[in-house]
């Protein structure tokens, strides 16, 4: 008999020992790590695309910066034709300012339209909470000691001043 005859034929099962066969296991094993390989790569490509326009924002921001400050010089030289050359820089300086203050409005204007909540209010600004230890801790004075109580996330308020009392008046208490 010769080797070939070993082997078996295309679309026949070799007459092994059962639990032996591994092809179909190792079989799977490879689709499936080809499978994460082909979905790893197309997420690769699909960012190709948006790193490019990342750097096409980058550099259109880096050309309106120059472009912008070569504006503010021309505006000053003309402005110093009329006026003293520091005069006319320092007006073109302020409403450099000005247009930077109405933009960081517009900014923060926006920001919080976008924190609104669905029934058109603001959520209330609250404090966040001052860390408190496990329960069960103690304050580090010895074995046993009780817990650290929570601290309130607000102070107290103050009383409201009685009708007729001098504010300027000692305060005593008893």
């Amino acid at each position: 008999m010769t080797e070939k005859a070993l082997y078996p034929r295309a679309g026949q099962r070799a007459a092994t020992a059962p639990g032996t066969d591994l092809s179909e296991p190792v079989a799977r094993i490879v689709r499936e790590e080809l499978k994460v390989i082909q979905d790893e790569m197309r997420a690769e490509l699909r960012a190709q695309p948006q790193r490019r326009a990342v750097k096409m924002n980058a550099g259109a921001t880096a050309a309106s910066l120059y472009g912008g400050g070569a504006l503010a010089v021309a505006v000053g030289l003309l402005l110093a034709l009329a006026l003293p050359g520091w005069a006319a820089f320092l007006i073109v300086a302020a409403g450099l300012f000005g247009l930077a203050l109405a933009f960081r409005a517009a900014a923060r204007d926006r920001r919080h339209r976008t924190a609104d909540t669905a029934s058109g209010e603001r959520p209330p600004a609250a404090p966040p909470a001052p860390p408190t230890a496990p329960a069960g801790l103690g304050t580090g004075t010895g074995i046993g000691a009780g817990p650290i109580p929570p601290t309130p996330g607000t102070p107290p308020a103050a009383p409201p001043p009685t009708p007729g009392a001098d504010p300027e008046s000692p305060h005593h208490r008893a």
